[in-house]
């Protein structure tokens, strides 16, 4: 059997970081795009692009492009091929595909399906989701929940969906760690430094994080606040930026393809996402020796940090987790300078200001994140692909 990797990109993100490590210890044929954006560094030889689209183009264009991709994917693949497809716009083109081909399509899931403040995506999603997943050959999922989620929303069969942990690259990590920080940016480490790391989105919520931030400078002026990534809400973070009068403060860094070198010099990384997938940066911090705050949402932080507490059951309050610290999940609705710091904002403040002030927390966090990192090598996690690949009772006849 051939095995092809289709994805809609080689943008930023957790998905397209993986995808990359993954075709590392894995033998295919080629990474199939959907559209032509990549940034990390990868044999461009082993890579077929469907598409001119970008990142940026109008997402409805692209939706309307689905029967295209399914025929130019078409001209690449046949029966005796299995097809690894993420995000979901890729999930659909290959479950679509698969009734012409005969291939096998084997969905890694993401996303929280249901969360999006964008009705028109939603709605379509929900819809392709419902019709086209329970005909995938086998379905993916990294946390207990999003398994939950396919199988009591979305019908999918529970014996189609298998839960594999995402996986990180302990060796590269360790190598990048050790990586000099450039000139330019040694001074923004003379001081506590709160670190975040992920696409400028809606799912990220960094603006929550910005104003909470500005409660931490009042009680330690030199702190610094740095985000890396980029995406479609960086203007809006500018501006709030600016007018909370914190450009000293914080930064937009923008992608660097090595963030590790600095989270292993950073205080403490914070994640406030309203949603994640899983929250591979989560590992990647805790791999770099960074404590974590992660914000108790759906899926992964609490199934990191905490994987004795039952999930499902979010917090309300400060939760000191044996591997780091869930805060609760802020509400979701955008802010500006002038609205009054909500209790959830005033709690990630508080969790900062804990690590800056407890050295003795500081330190036991950064010794027990690195040992639950372990648990998600590739070593521990490529085997149980491996099964999934090689298991032809999963596959229709």
């Amino acid at each position: 059997m051939k095995l092809f990797v289709l994805i809609n990109s080689l943008k930023t993100g957790g998905a397209e970081r993986l995808i990359v490590d993954f075709v590392k210890r894995v033998k295919f044929e080629k990474i199939i795009l959907l559209e032509k954006d990549i940034v990390y560094t990868i044999d461009y030889k082993n890579i077929l692009v469907l598409s001119r689209f970008k990142y940026q183009s109008s997402i409805i264009k692209k939706y309307l492009y689905l029967p295209i991709y399914v025929y130019l994917l078409l001209k690449h693949i046949d029966e005796n091929s299995i097809v690894i497809s993420a995000l979901q716009r890729s999930n659909f083109i290959n479950v679509i595909t698969k009734y012409f081909s005969r291939h096998r399509a084997v969905i890694w899931e993401h996303s929280v399906l249901r969360w999006t403040n964008k009705p028109l995506k939603k709605k379509i999603n929900n819809l392709l989701i419902k019709i086209l997943y329970k005909r995938a050959d086998a379905i993916v999922s990294s946390t207990e929940l999003s398994k939950l989620e396919l199988v009591n929303e979305y019908k999918v069969k529970e014996k189609k969906v298998e839960i594999i942990k995402n996986f990180i690259d302990f060796e590269a990590i360790s190598e990048k760690t050790n990586e000099p920080i450039e000139s330019e940016f040694t001074q923004l480490f003379d001081d506590l430094v709160v670190m975040n790391v992920g696409r400028l989105s809606e799912a990220k919520g960094q603006w929550y994080l910005i104003r909470a931030f500005q409660r931490v400078v009042a009680q330690y002026p030199g702190a610094k606040l740095l985000i890396f990534g980029d995406g479609e809400e960086k203007s809006y973070l500018e501006d709030l930026i600016r007018n909370l009068e914190l450009e000293s403060s914080v930064f937009l860094m923008g992608f660097h393809e090595n963030p590790f070198k600095f989270l292993a010099k950073a205080t403490v990384f914070v994640l406030p996402s309203l949603w994640e997938s899983f929250g591979n940066v989560i590992i990647e911090s805790m791999a770099c020796g960074c404590p974590v705050i992660a914000s108790d949402c759906d899926f992964g932080p609490r199934e990191i940090l905490s994987p004795v507490i039952d999930v499902g059951n979010f917090t309300d309050k400060l939760i000191y987790t044996e591997y780091g610290i869930l805060v609760p999940k802020c509400d979701g609705s955008y802010k500006v300078s002038t609205d009054s710091l909500t209790r959830e904002e005033a709690l990630i403040s508080d969790a900062i200001s804990e690590i800056f002030d407890n050295k003795e927390l500081r330190l036991r966090y950064r010794e027990q994140g690195y040992k639950r990192a372990l648990d998600f090598s590739m070593e521990k996690i490529i085997p149980q692909w491996r099964k999934v690949i090689d298991d032809d009772s999963r596959f229709d006849a």
